[in-house]
């Protein structure tokens, strides 16, 4: 005979009813109070849209991915004045250095993409259960996290690989060296006639 008065959750043995209620109550209010950090730039990633004929190693979907990660791998680093155009230089930038790279690692980038567009790896992988474009930060996130730790080779390396190529776009563009503290590469006096490597 099923005990109705111990806890449902095993993973929360403290979740009475009265406890579960509570948690159902408040998180609406944590959910409105997480979504008004994201509001200023919402519309930065929104109103990005460029055409895939523009682009040469990224699709449509892969782009939605990477507007759902920027504002979360790059949290505290965005300034409030970060708008539509530096999100779509820094979507340009990643598609030109991805379109760089030798073919085996674009086939294995263009794998890792092609997953995570599957709804149904995206659940049971990321457990990001909603599209990546509504996805929570919170889910996001927890998804990150997990992929970083994890205990399978595939998934950590999955993780770099994100989370270098949204690093570099966004620490290698100017605008971001002065928030960043750094003060640029040095000047170097080259034999004229010189280009610079």
């Amino acid at each position: 005979m099923i005990d109705h008065r111990k806890p449902f959750f095993p993973c929360l043995p403290d979740l009475d009813r009265r406890r579960f209620l509570k948690l159902g109550a408040a998180a609406p209010v944590a959910l409105s109070a997480s979504s008004l950090t994201a509001l200023p730039f919402a519309d930065a990633w929104a109103s990005v849209d460029i055409p895939p004929s523009e682009l040469r190693f990224l699709e449509p979907s892969d782009v939605a991915i990477l507007k759902a990660l920027f504002p979360v791998v790059l949290a505290g680093a965005i300034p409030a004045t970060f708008g539509p155009e530096d999100m779509e230089g820094m979507i340009r930038r990643i598609d030109g250095s991805l379109d760089r790279l030798a073919p085996f690692i674009k086939s294995e980038l263009r794998l890792l993409f092609n997953l995570m567009d599957m709804a149904p790896v995206r659940a049971l992988l990321a457990r990001v259960w909603s599209p990546w474009e509504t996805a929570t930060e919170y889910d996001l996130n927890a998804f990150l996290d997990r992929w970083r730790e994890s205990s399978i080779p595939q998934l950590r390396s999955a993780y770099a690989a994100l989370h270098e190529m949204i690093m570099s776009a966004w620490y290698g563009e100017p605008a971001s060296w002065e928030r960043a503290g750094y003060a640029g590469p040095p000047e170097v006096d080259r034999p004229e006639g010189e280009d610079p490597a």
